[in-house]
């Protein structure tokens, strides 16, 4: 479970980070107020979307590690490459997938974690991993502030939630290889 809650603190970390913090990434651009509102709209309403599609392909190929890991380790190279980033234009592109790799993860992390915890531990399970995901998104919103205000820089502020959420990544393919089938596979059986 811890390693789950670690998983979805690197998702909901990222999330809730450029939440609060993308639109003054977006001011520091020197946009007016209606263009923030407006350009910081685009990448939810999106990832809204995307969030369903991607779940429901979790459940038709059955698969749920690599559709966790997958939008967990573009999450990590988009945050990590902010630091090679200096033009608006990247800079928006990168958040913006960054931000529908957040979402993408939701569904098919939720199917996992269901899928790991026996039914009689899942209620109390899913609340820990909740609890820990949602403590790393207020440690990730505020390591950004702490680290902005030290450097000046926003890019800087973003490489504790890329660490995280590769950490995230990694964690979940390594994870679901260790795991015991949940039914027993008898000798000569298939999985």
């Amino acid at each position: 479970m811890l390693a789950a809650g670690l998983i979805f603190a690197g998702s909901v970390g990222a999330s809730a980070c450029l939440s609060i913090w993308q639109p003054q990434i977006f001011k520091s651009y020197g946009l007016t107020t209606m263009e923030i509102g407006l350009l910081n709209s685009v990448p939810f309403g999106i990832a809204a979307g995307l969030m369903v599609l991607w779940a429901r392909r979790s459940d038709r190929t059955g698969e749920r590690a690599w559709h966790v890991a997958g939008p967990q380790a573009l999450t990590a190279l988009c945050l990590a490459a902010a630091l090679a980033t200096h033009g608006f234009g990247p800079t928006v592109a990168i958040l913006f997938l960054a931000i529908l790799g957040t979402y993408a993860v939701k569904g098919p992390f939720w199917a996992l974690v269901t899928e790991w915890l026996p039914p009689g531990a899942a209620a109390a399970g899913i609340a820990q991993i909740n609890a820990i995901g949602n403590l790393g998104a207020f440690v990730g919103t505020y390591l950004m502030g702490v680290i902005k205000d030290a450097s000046g820089s926003y890019a800087l502020g973003l490489l504790p939630l890329a660490l995280i959420t590769a950490t995230g990544a990694a964690l979940a393919l390594g994870l679901d290889r260790a795991r015991p089938p949940l039914i027993p596979v008898l000798p000569g059986e298939r999985p």
